[in-house]
């Protein structure tokens, strides 16, 4: 009888957590969802971008906000035209979780800020990177597969150059191009 009762229990269990993952990606998978969270947090790292540009203690960071802003009212314009022709609309404004995440940063002091602008770019670019990959893998085909296959690389390279940021602060050269290439520089000696 317990044999049987440990049987059931990793019966129901397997059931569980194998539909789980499965809800999880439909969910993801979904224009609507997709587009939104992905225009929240295109907007989030926007905003940062603009308040950096304000209180940045360093060139470098400056710079980059400057191409992070470039880089993301593309982004948004494309994302928008792409959401519309799949018959969605899009609400940009900042949830919760994002308009904290903002605030956070609003709030470092002078001395910080530099690094919790590009530690907060850091995460958040690899969130969008996180977001975009599956849908290009497994997103129904349309006009928002499209632009995910087709802008997956200005956020992998805002996260490459922030990440750089972040562990050397290295110079950045001036605003670079959405389709420029960042290979990491070697540490001076």
């Amino acid at each position: 009888m317990k044999r049987l009762q440990v049987l059931f229990a990793v019966a129901v269990i397997s059931l569980v957590f194998g539909l789980l993952p499965q809800r999880v990606a439909a969910q993801d998978n979904d224009p609507a969802q997709f587009a939104e969270r992905l225009a929240v947090l295109n907007t989030y790292l926007r905003e940062a971008s603009e308040l950096a540009i304000e209180r940045a203690q360093q060139d470098t960071i400056r710079n980059f906000a400057l191409t992070a802003i470039d880089q993301d009212r593309n982004f948004a314009a494309d994302l928008a035209e792409s959401a519309m022709l799949e018959g969605v609309m899009l609400d940009d404004d900042l949830d919760q979780e994002y308009a904290s995440k903002l605030e956070a940063i609003r709030q470092a002091s002078d001395e910080t800020f530099d690094m919790a602008y590009i530690s907060a770019q850091v995460t958040a670019y690899e969130s969008m990177v996180e977001l975009i990959m599956p849908y290009i893998e497994n997103g129904p085909i349309g006009q928002l597969k499209a632009f995910a296959s087709d802008h997956i690389s200005g956020p992998r390279s805002l996260y490459n150059i922030a990440l750089n940021l972040s562990r050397t602060q290295a110079p950045l050269p001036a605003p670079v191009s959405p389709d420029t290439t960042f290979v990491p520089s070697a540490p001076a000696d």
